[in-house]
Parts: structure tokens; sequence; C-alpha cells
């Protein structure tokens, strides 16, 4: 009882000191004292219990109690005085430096000898407060716990006039499919007996337990008998698609996580599946990212939405007229849909020219559709120099993504969070992407004291580089192509780059080890042999879907594949989109990625015009060339091709040069051509 009561007027004691102190006018904020108080209050309370107990008791469990209270009381004594007493020291006046600048509208960026050095200007209309203070103030700021300065920072097109009067298009711009599919349950039950009849034949015995009707395809689930190997089962493949009368069926052996097997069989009538259908589902509409796209629905008839930045790329393939290319467009509109120009950034390459043409003009493109491949490759390399520069300002920022950039340039994440000690920004050095920083030149000055300014930053837009026939630059642009393919894929991740491909020829020629491994994400439509179907998604299964966007998805970390009915849209509709946006805003051009294009394309017509050196028409493999022929024995145009993935073209002008100085002899219908001079050649 004595010690309870000593406890009690102990921290009564303590709490009286607290407010004397707070009397004093020392400033402690409520929570700092509530703080200060529930802790010295708890110890308080664990204390008396423990030693009550104790003398009650008399036990050495309540000895062991005891002491373990007693510690906890003390760990909490400790924290609420060094609250108090940091909280004292974080509070005292003579350290405290605040002060708050509004800035003016300028007419002009100049900065003269009287110019206020403190104006940051980003519009006329709308002008930016700059909030100044010194960066130990600002630390402390934020261990108290108060609200941390934050940066007005206008989106990037409002600092574009082009794109003020940017609208998002309408849903009603689509066309809306068929919201109930009716299931006949009388089939259901036909086919499902069908199904157990035709497995018993062959001595399979088992039943149908499940069926799961989708949009194309129905799923029955079969449990075979005790006894049975499930291998056998899959070896009847063919045999239950000619018992149901069926183009194909895809079996599932097992079914993961089930002790059934799943067999897909087509429906006779099929549901389309409209795009707006699914953007204008929950599943999309409660989707938080940019980049989330609506893929299809699985084969149980749910929508299938996927994050593009979680992929983070994405390797298609499919035979002609699978509906790969519908899949890229549904893709696009969706990104569309959900993102502003000044969010995302979209590079289109298409080798085909007439493919991704219809996308032409839009807002939201950073250069016009690329349809050469030099000019595909001077694309690639300014993606990997943004890159890398984007890795710089995200490190100068102590930041490790582009959405973490982006709330930072945002003011959701203050300066001294993201950024201390060595990363600070330097008074002296503007950052790249900034539009103003303060120096010592145009700082401002309080009681002596030099502050300077937060740091404005632009955010920074996502990019989505769209590659629809993949073999054509590979074939044409050669080795060099798929280096600059494989290093965004490995880093670009970060900087908010995201690459999507497709092909029509899923060969190890075109989709190399090296691609494959960066490329986790991946839809095969239907192919047209189980090899192609391995070589897309390391398994067998794509050879036998339904075509007309019915794919199989392999997704990032997932044991199985997925089907998905991709969705539809038509030509019409992808048109009404883009002729809305057109109307809506123009698009603002990189001058950075146009300027790369115009760079390499004056060096290659350098280098084929012999400007290099080495005589007229010197390409710059021709020594490489030379050596391989050396090595070989013998030339011919179809191997130099193969080993330096050039066109025919180059390839036999290359032959030809060799020819004319004299390396290799004349051809000889469909032989080889024999090397002349293996030794003594000079540089």
């Amino acid at each position: 009882v004595v010690s309870l009561i000593g406890n009690l007027g102990g921290a009564i004691a303590y709490a009286a000191l607290c407010i004397v102190f707070l009397a004093l006018s020392l400033r402690l904020t409520l929570e700092q004292l509530g703080l200060a108080v529930r802790y010295s209050f708890l110890a308080s309370v664990r204390a008396c219990v423990a030693i009550t107990y104790f003398f009650v008791v008399k036990s050495s469990r309540a000895l062991m109690f005891a002491v373990v209270g007693a510690w906890n009381a003390f760990s909490e004594l400790a924290l609420g005085v060094g609250a108090f007493f940091q909280a004292l020291v974080r509070r005292h006046p003579l350290e405290e430096l605040e002060e708050s600048v509004e800035t003016r509208p300028l007419s002009s960026r100049k900065r003269g000898a009287d110019a206020e050095a403190q104006a940051v200007v980003v519009s006329e209309e709308e002008p930016l407060v700059v909030r100044v203070e010194r960066a130990q103030e600002a630390r402390r700021r934020k261990r108290r716990g108060e609200d941390s300065p934050r940066r007005t920072v206008h989106p990037v097109h409002e600092n574009n006039p082009k794109f003020e009067e940017y609208q998002s298009p309408s849903s009603d711009l689509l066309e809306k499919g068929i919201t109930e599919f009716a299931v006949d349950e009388e089939e259901l039950k036909r086919k499902s007996s069908l199904i157990t009849a035709k497995l018993a034949d062959f001595n399979v015995k088992g039943r149908v337990t499940h069926v799961h009707p989708g949009p194309v395809i129905t799923m029955f689930e079969f449990a075979p008998a005790p006894g049975v190997k499930v291998n056998r089962i899959s070896a009847l493949q063919d045999d239950l698609a000619m018992s149901l009368r069926a183009n194909s069926i895809r079996i599932i052996a097992p079914i993961p996580g089930r002790g059934t097997v799943g067999i897909e069989v087509p429906n006779s009538d099929h549901e389309v599946v409209r795009l707006r259908d699914l953007l204008e589902s929950n599943e999309v509409l409660e989707a938080e990212s940019l980049l989330s796209i609506p893929l299809g629905k699985s084969i149980f008839g749910r929508p299938v939405v996927e994050d593009i930045s979680t992929m983070p790329h994405l390797l298609m393939a499919g035979a002609t007229g699978t509906g790969k290319s519908v899949c890229i467009n549904a893709i696009l509109l969706s990104l569309l849909y959900r993102a502003h120009p000044s969010e995302l950034g979209l590079i289109l390459i298409d080798p085909k020219i007439l493919e991704l043409s219809i996308y032409e003009g839009i807002p939201h493109l950073r250069v016009p559709v690329v349809t050469e491949p030099r000019r595909a490759r001077a694309v690639l390399q300014w993606a990997v120099h943004e890159m890398d520069r984007r890795y710089r300002l995200m490190q100068k920022h102590g930041v490790r993504s582009i959405d973490s950039y982006n709330a930072l340039a945002a003011g959701e994440i203050p300066s001294e969070d993201a950024a201390d000690g060595e990363n600070e920004i330097s008074e002296n050095q503007p950052a790249s992407g900034s539009t103003e920083q303060a120096s010592p030149e145009n700082g401002a000055e309080v009681d002596g004291t030099q502050l300077e300014f937060t740091e404005f930053l632009e955010p920074l837009p996502k990019i989505v580089i769209v590659i629809d026939e993949l073999a054509d630059l590979i074939l044409t642009a050669g080795k060099q192509l798929e280096e600059l393919i494989t290093r965004l894929a490995q880093k670009a991740r970060a900087a908010g780059i995201h690459l999507i491909l497709a092909t029509q020829r899923p060969s190890v020629d075109v989709i190399t080890g090296l691609i494959k491994a960066n490329f986790p994400a991946r839809i095969s439509f239907r192919v047209s042999s189980r090899i192609d179907s391995r070589t897309i998604l390391d398994a067998g299964g794509a050879e036998r879907l339904l075509g007309r966007g019915d794919m199989l998805f392999l997704k990032p970390g997932a044991a199985r594949l997925t089907r998905i009915h991709g969705s539809f849209v038509t030509d019409d509709e992808v048109r009404r989109v883009t002729d809305f946006l057109r109307t809506s805003s123009s698009p603002v051009y990189d001058q950075r990625i146009i300027e790369m294009c115009e760079r390499v394309e004056e060096e290659e017509n350098q280098s084929s015009s012999g400007i290099d050196g080495g005589g007229d028409g010197y390409d710059a493999l021709y020594d490489e060339a030379l050596e391989l022929v050396l090595q070989k024995g013998q030339a011919s145009t179809s191997m130099v091709q193969r080993a330096f993935r050039i066109g025919y073209n180059r390839a036999a002008r290359i032959i030809d040069m060799m020819e004319r100085d004299g390396v290799v002899g004349p051809m000889d219908g469909a032989k080889p051509r024999k090397v002349i001079l293996e030794s003594g050649i000079s540089d």
C-alpha cells in the first residue's frame, strides 16, 4: 500500500513538473506533454502492481513478476524522461527560425541586379508559394511530427498550353457487348456424361465433379478413380476432341491445388468480350495503378486486370490472324483511357507500317510512329540514355523508383525525407529536370543568414514502348538492337520505362534466350506447333488455342499458365478514339528523340558514303566480315547475314567489296565463293 501511494504520488509530481515547465513558456505541445506523462504514469502503475503482488504472494513466481515489472517500469520511465527533455531541447526558443516568403508574379525569368532573388515563378496566373527554411530546422520539424513544407507543383501539361484543353475520351466511343450470356445446363450435363463415357471406353474411370462455364470455353473438372494415372488422360486429348466434336480441347493435368483434371472444351456459341465492358468493370475502375490494363476475361468470366509496372515488360507472340494486333490495340486504348498525356508517353515502333499508323498524331506520342529500322534503333538508344538520366536524378534525390520521385515532385514526400546528408541538393548545383533553384546569388537572407529555396522538380511521365513486329527489326538491325532491348528490360523498370514486344514468329533467332530471360511476363496466342509454344511460354498448350483472342498468359512468379479470352476492339472503334484525341489536343514531340534519330541517320549515311575512311562504300562491318571469311575459308552472302544479323542487301555489298579487293573469287552458282587471298592482307 505504501509502495502504491508512493508511485502514484511520484506520477502526480512528475505531471505537475511538466505543467510547471509548460507554464514557464517553454511551449511544449500537448502531444509531447501527453507522451512524457503517459510513459511516466505507465511506469508508476507497473512498478506499484509488481511490488504489491510480490508482498502479497511472496513466492519465486511473484519475485520474477516483480523483477520484470520493475524492468518495464524503468524502461518506460526512461522513455518518458527522455521524451520530455528531448522536447525541451527541440523547442528551445533560440533555435527557432521559420520564415515564409510569398512570391509575386514575374513577367520575365531574367534576374537582374535589382531583381528579387527569392522569386520562383511557374505561371503568372498561379504564383508558386515557396517555403524558405534552414535544412536543420526542417529536420527538427520532421522529428517533432509537424507538417513539413510542401511544394506546389503544377503538372507538366500546365506548362504546355497544348495540353490545357485535353479531354479524356468517353466510353461511348466504344461498342458495348452482351452483359449476360445464356448457359444451357442440359448441354453441360450431356457433355459431362459424354466425357465420362468416352474415358471409360479407354479404361479411365472417374466422374465429372464440377463444371465452370465461361464466355468462350467451359472447363470440366474430372476426378479420376484411384489408381488411374493422370498422363493417361492427357494422352486421350485428341480422342476426347473427336467425341465432343470440338476443333481442339486443352487438358490441364492436374489442376494445381485440386485433385482433379481440367478439360477445357470450346463453347458452341462464343461470347464477344468487348473492351468497353472491361473498362467499365469494378476491377478496372478500382485499379490504382496508372498502367493497369484489362487483358480480357478468365475462363470463369471474370475480368483479368494486370499492371504493366509490375510485369514490368511484356512479350507477345502468335500466328497471323490469332488476335495479336487486336490485343495491342486494346492495351493501347486502355492506356489512353486511363492516362493523361502528361502522365504517359507512348513510343510506337511499327516496321509493318500499317498496324500502328492509326495512332499518328495523338497527344500521348513522344515521337511520330517509327517505321524504319534505323530510326527504331535510334529511339531505343534514346530510351537507354533517358533511363540513365532518370537513374541519376533518382540517385541525386535519394529515391528508388519513378513513383517515389513523382511523389517527391508533387510534395507528397518532403525533400528532407527523400534525401539527407550527402543526397541534399547543393545550393550551387541546379538539378536536371528542375525549373528553379536558389543559389547564393538568388537566395533569400533572413537576419544575416543565407537561406535556400526548396527545389521545384518536374514530374517524369511513364513511357511505354510498343514494338509490333520484333522479327523484322532483329533481322534488319541485328545484334545491336537486341542489346538495347536487353539493357532496357534489365534496368528500365525503376525509371518508369516499359517495353511491349510482339512478333508472329516465335523462333529462337527472334526470341533469344537473352530476351526471354528479361521478359518474365509473356502472352501467347495460337501458334502452329508445340515447339513455338515452348519457345514463348516454356510449355506446350498454345498450339491448341482457339484463335480470335484466345491466349495463354504467363504471369511473373506464377506456377501455371492462365487462359484468357482477350478483349475485342474493332478498327472503327480505334479510329473514333484516336480522332477524338487528335481533335482534343496536339502531340508535343520530344526534340531529343528526333535529334537522336537524325544523328544516327547522318552517321549511317556518312558510313555508307565512305566519309569514315576506307574508300568508296566502306562498311563498318567489313573488317569483321573479312576476318570471318578468312577463318571459314569461304564466303557467301547468307553466311555474313547470319553471322552479323544484318539484311541481305548489306551483306551482299560486303561480299562485293571483298571481290573488288581481290579477297574472294566471283560467284559460282549456288556454291560459296572461294577465298583467293588468304594471307598478307594489310590494313
